[in-house]
């Protein structure tokens, strides 16, 4: 599996990796360095939310962070704040309101698109699902740093 993020940092997995995977944070400054855990969104299941998450990312929204539940609450609203809903869509947030972007600077960005209300929910719950174990307790704990990337099927031939 590869993944192209912005700013471009190449990722190849092995087939069959589960996330989150854990890989060199590619911004460590440390010997050695600090990991950063990668956080997906499927395209072949949440294709628009994953489709929204590559716009972002090609627009310049950084893809990374730490995990900030406590602050989630207030981003959302923050940031859906000006955006109107439409029946059966939802406000789709990049990177997803977990993420506290602001810890690394200049990138305090976010996108905002409507999109299919199933669609969004099921990244959501994915992405939950994938910093939370099946009881609800955290397995990738706050003040973790995270890049959220879209993962998205190759292109129809």
């Amino acid at each position: 599996m590869d993944a192209t993020l912005s700013p471009p940092i190449k990722v190849t997995l092995p087939a069959g990796t589960v996330f989150p995977a854990t890989i060199p944070n590619p911004h460590s400054t440390t010997t050695p360095k600090e990991t950063i855990t990668l956080i997906v969104i499927n395209g072949e299941k949440y294709p628009e939310a994953a489709e929204h998450a590559q716009e972002a990312i090609d627009e310049g929204i950084g893809p990374g962070g730490v995990i900030d539940r406590p602050g989630a609450e207030r981003r959302r609203r923050r940031r859906i704040a000006n955006v109107q809903t439409e029946p059966n869509k939802d406000r789709d947030e990049y990177p997803p309101a977990v993420i506290d972007n602001t810890v690394y600077p200049g990138n305090d960005d976010h996108d905002i698109e409507l999109i299919d209300s199933s669609d969004n929910r099921g990244a959501g719950v994915s992405i939950k699902n994938q910093i939370t174990d099946p009881d609800g307790k955290p397995i990738v704990t706050n003040g973790t740093p995270v890049i959220v990337i879209p993962v998205l099927p190759p292109p129809k031939k």
